[in-house]
């Protein structure tokens, strides 16, 4: 498992949700993965590949690298655990 945050510098929310989201990896065992995407439409390759519309974007994939589960707004801890712990058990959140 792997969960990718895309986050812009400008961004409040992206500021309040990265600390969650290392809180999160933490409890979790799940590595975390930052993408910085100040320009979303524009030139992150990672960004683009992961179709991210809207940061904060927080994208938990398997081991195979496929998309599990994805959020795209601002999250504390518990929201993240709400989000994520269904998928981390082998359920889906969509």
């Amino acid at each position: 498992m792997q969960l990718l945050f895309f986050h812009g510098t400008f961004c409040p929310p992206c500021t309040a949700t990265q600390k969650a989201a290392q809180q999160y990896a933490e409890e979790t065992g799940v590595p975390l993965y930052t993408f910085r995407c100040d320009d979303v439409y524009g030139g992150n390759d990672m960004a683009r590949q992961n179709h991210v519309r809207h940061i904060p974007c927080l994208i938990l994939k398997d081991d195979r690298g496929n998309e599990l589960t994805r959020t795209e707004c601002a999250h504390t801890l518990e929201t993240l655990h709400l989000a994520f712990d269904a998928a981390l058990k082998g359920g889906e959140n969509k």
